[in-house]
């Protein structure tokens, strides 16, 4: 059996971003990616903070796979949309990509520096010690020295280490791919409704665009009828035939979880972003790096930082301000009772 120095648990960007770095630094890796393949997921938009550590891991986002963003447009507050255009920001507004292509690369990039990468591997359970792991796979048991937790909000190694899970918000996302004649723009569209939010983005595939309704479990709302008070998105994305649906949740597990002795959580399995804040992606990336770059002692350990209170202040203003067009719904009233936790987090039973 090959003792691998790390086990990397999921292969999204957090796990493949370290296993890239892990491997270029001389470390043996493995990646346990539970999925056969990339499939078709939210975060389709690359913002403007996740430029400068692709550029460190040698990846530039550039056609097909990757084109720059014109506007963003929020439908949220009552009256006239709200409309940011790319012209006018210096930092620009990032990037529509295919996900599952950025995977792909980043993928591949980190077995041609030695990084082992096996899909279709669920780890069942983990056993050892520091330094002396066992981890139980499908497709066979892998021994490692550490583990890297990049399973995001499942946080699969944290819950079978028995750490704690804390609180957890109950956020969805309904998430589709879907394909006409015509995307449109390549805008990034926002639409408050009573239940939730949509979000609908133009792809670099022709006449593909993205959708996705984010709400609360607890709602029960359901995408056709949510759909039929959303007009801006509606008219977006009527007459369009589907390609690919899945729900994933989205909201914040509740704590920080930065690991343990011989583990350590990344990216959403260390703390996840809220996704109206439009980071999750950049900070997983940041997260992969940073972590790899500190086990193979290139970095220090990072000390841990308070709650971002610009990003906290903009979140509040938008639950805030949906939550005065409707404020009977039960899905801004949880966010926004209690102005000290924005996210209406709530102890699971």
């Amino acid at each position: 059996m090959t003792v691998h120095d790390v086990a990397v648990i999921g292969a999204g960007p957090a796990g493949l971003a370290a296993a890239l770095t892990l491997a270029e630094g001389g470390a043996r890796v493995v990646v346990l990616e539970r999925s056969e393949s990339f499939r078709d997921m939210p975060g389709e938009h690359l913002g403007p903070a996740a430029l400068p550590v692709l550029a460190r891991l040698g990846w530039t986002p550039r056609a097909p796979g990757a084109v720059p963003l014109s506007a963003i447009v929020s439908h949220w507050r009552a009256g006239p949309p709200v409309r940011q255009e790319a012209l006018f920001d210096p930092y620009g507004l990032g990037f529509a990509i295919e996900r599952a292509t950025l995977l792909s690369d980043l993928a591949a990039r980190a077995g041609a520096a030695g990084a082992a990468l096996r899909f279709g591997s669920t780890a069942r359970g983990i056993s050892g010690r520091p330094g002396d792991w066992r981890i139980t796979c499908d497709s066979g048991d892998v021994t490692a020295g550490a583990i890297f937790d990049a399973s995001g909000r499942a946080r699969r190694v944290a819950r079978a280490l028995g750490a704690a899970a804390g609180a957890a918000d109950d956020l969805i996302c309904h998430h589709r791919v879907l394909a006409g004649a015509d995307a449109g723009a390549v805008e990034l569209v926002l639409e408050a409704v009573d239940q939730g939010w949509w979000y609908t983005l133009a792809l670099p595939r022709p006449g593909r665009i993205a959708a996705g309704f984010v709400t609360d479990r607890m709602t029960g709302a359901v995408w056709e009828s949510a759909l039929g008070r959303a007009p801006a998105t509606r008219a977006r994305i009527g007459g369009f035939s589907e390609c690919t649906r899945c729900t994933v949740p989205c909201g914040s597990p509740g704590q920080h979880l930065a690991g343990g002795a011989g583990w350590r959580g990344l990216g959403d399995a260390h703390a996840a972003s809220d996704p109206l804040s439009g980071l999750g992606l950049a900070r997983a990336l940041s997260d992969g790096r940073e972590a790899a770059r500190v086990y193979l002692g290139l970095a220090p350990e990072p000390v841990p930082l308070p709650p971002r209170s610009a990003e906290t202040a903009t979140r509040r203003l938008l639950y805030a301000e949906a939550g005065a067009r409707w404020p009977r719904a039960s899905f801004w009233r949880a966010r926004t009772e209690d102005k000290r936790r924005p996210l209406a987090l709530r102890e699971r039973a």
